[in-house]
């Protein structure tokens, strides 16, 4: 029968593993089955797979060691790998620099002896770029020359009013602002779903801090591109459209029909957006209870959802 969760009732955890070696931040995680032929550490036994602020991801046998059980991925070219995802044999890492990279889970968990063997990793990994982005310009957006203009204003206004110190403290400044606006995608969020008709999960889903979704079809290699996450959402509360932040986005969970995606944002909405063909556009968000960041989702059924 129906049955409530004590909001207040505590609950006591107790750790259990505790892996080192990245080097930075780790942003997300996943497990994988260990494949046939591995590595006699962690034969029939789950690994995991982190993915960090190093730039690598890299792979454990929590049940055997504290220790990485092969070198780390690395191909990315970027500060941070933000999101990974495991299945069917196939690791699938999104990094800030707007691409992901598929590796084959089998080449890399085994014995490593020779320089040579970690060589001819390169060829176990594919390099797919993301497509760009669809900016979408509103009325309060400046335009490239409106921010020339603005930026040129501004810096002849402080030049006459202050030293040639302060000047170039403000020259700085602006290019720092302007290096800044220039950075490439960062993707939120990334995960192998299945189509309505699908039994394996046969594409992947990506979704950027600049609003972009976009599927990977895996057998041909191609991607679809899906209407922005943060457009035209309308608010459960009040049914109105409403002004979201595309930059909040952090996390992503794929409808089991394959036909519908939240988002979660780091200042408490969850976003519901249609990935199907028929023409359905409209999305929609509510708040979590406690305006919290939203750092993971996952469906329980095709009806209920965790968020954490």
């Amino acid at each position: 029968g129906d049955f409530i969760i004590d909001s207040q009732s505590f609950h006591s955890y107790t750790l259990i593993w505790t892996g080192w070696g990245h080097t930075a931040r780790v942003w997300d995680i996943a497990f994988a089955s260990s494949p046939s032929n591995a590595d006699p550490r962690c034969d029939s036994l789950p690994i995991l797979i982190s993915a960090g602020e190093d730039s690598t991801a890299r792979l454990w046998s929590p049940l055997t060691s504290e220790k990485e059980i092969t070198y780390p991925l690395r191909g990315h070219r970027c500060e941070s790998v933000w999101s990974v995802d495991a299945c069917e044999g196939i690791i699938i890492t999104g990094g800030n620099e707007g691409c992901v990279k598929l590796w084959d889970l089998k080449s890399r968990v085994r014995t490593f002896r020779t320089r040579t063997a970690f060589d001819n990793l390169k060829s176990s990994m594919v390099n797919l770029p993301v497509p760009k982005d669809k900016l979408v310009q509103s009325d309060s957006t400046p335009t490239p020359n409106q921010e020339k203009e603005f930026y040129s204003h501004t810096f002849d206004k402080y030049v006459h009013q202050t030293d040639s110190k302060s000047s170039t403290k403000i020259k700085k400044k602006i290019a720092q602002k302007k290096k800044n606006n220039s950075k490439g995608q960062i993707i939120c969020g990334i995960e192998f779903f299945s189509d309505r008709n699908g039994e394996m999960a046969n594409k992947l889903l990506i979704a950027t801090r600049a609003g972009g979704c976009f599927s990977l079809n895996l057998l041909l290699q191609s991607w679809e591109i899906h209407n922005n996450w943060d457009q035209f959402v309308f608010s459960f509360d009040d049914a109105k459209i409403m002004d979201l932040d595309p930059s909040t986005g952090s996390c992503i969970g794929v409808h089991p029909s394959g036909e519908r995606v939240l988002v979660g944002t780091t200042v408490g909405w969850i976003v519901i957006a249609s990935l199907s063909k028929n023409g359905d556009t409209q999305k929609f968000a509510f708040s979590c209870p406690s305006y919290r960041p939203a750092q993971s989702i996952s469906w329980i059924d095709c009806v209920n959802f965790l968020v954490f």
